[in-house]
């Protein structure tokens, strides 16, 4: 009998570790996000270079590319292009006032402009429904779309980090994207 238990607790220990990695590493789907900067949105960039940031305030996962954007704004101080960081903040139509403020917001607001997106309206303009979801605009154009974290949560060194800082200083010359790893935008429930 001891050994039916065993076995029995092995085969969930390894399902468990199985779904974790698989949840961690699993990207969000796109919803296909524009190649070129809307004209219906009420967000300005100056015809420069922009990169936007669309986060959820209470998704854990997303403290993640914050701190990997402050790798990123490290490495391209002396970039000549170097973007206009804004992160959009989705709040639900909803939520009561102060919501948002976060330690996401407060982390996003030491890193450039931070501005509320009630109901997710700017997200959607965007194409945009996970959060920790980013994109580089050069004078209205798409250079880079995606994320820059290896999994759910996890910094490390990704592909995506590297290629968007190629894109800042110039080394990138093709649109690049890559998978998004986060909770969705629009989840209800994402407590801290």
């Amino acid at each position: 009998m001891n050994k039916l238990i065993f076995a029995i607790w092995c085969c969930m220990l390894v399902a468990g570790m199985v779904w974790i990695s698989d949840y961690s590493t699993r990207p969000a789907k796109s919803d296909g996000v524009l190649d070129l900067w809307p004209e219906e949105t009420t967000l300005r960039c100056g015809g420069d270079s922009c990169l936007l940031l669309f986060v959820h305030p209470r998704c854990p996962c997303t403290r993640a590319t914050l701190r990997q954007l402050e790798k990123l704004s490290a490495d391209t101080a002396d970039a000549i292009r170097r973007p206009r960081i804004v992160t959009l903040c989705y709040c639900p139509d909803t939520a009561e006032e102060g919501w948002a403020k976060t330690d996401i917001w407060e982390s996003a607001s030491a890193l450039g402009e931070v501005i509320l997106d009630p109901g997710g309206e700017e997200a959607g303009r965007f194409g945009i429904s996970t959060s920790g979801h980013i994109i580089l605009f050069d004078h209205g154009v798409r250079i880079f779309d995606g994320g820059i974290t290896a999994g759910r949560g996890h910094e490390g060194e990704p592909p995506a980090l590297t290629a968007l800082i190629g894109c800042i200083r110039g080394r990138e010359n093709k649109q690049c994207a890559f998978p998004v790893y986060g909770c969705g935008l629009f989840e209800r429930g994402i407590e801290q």
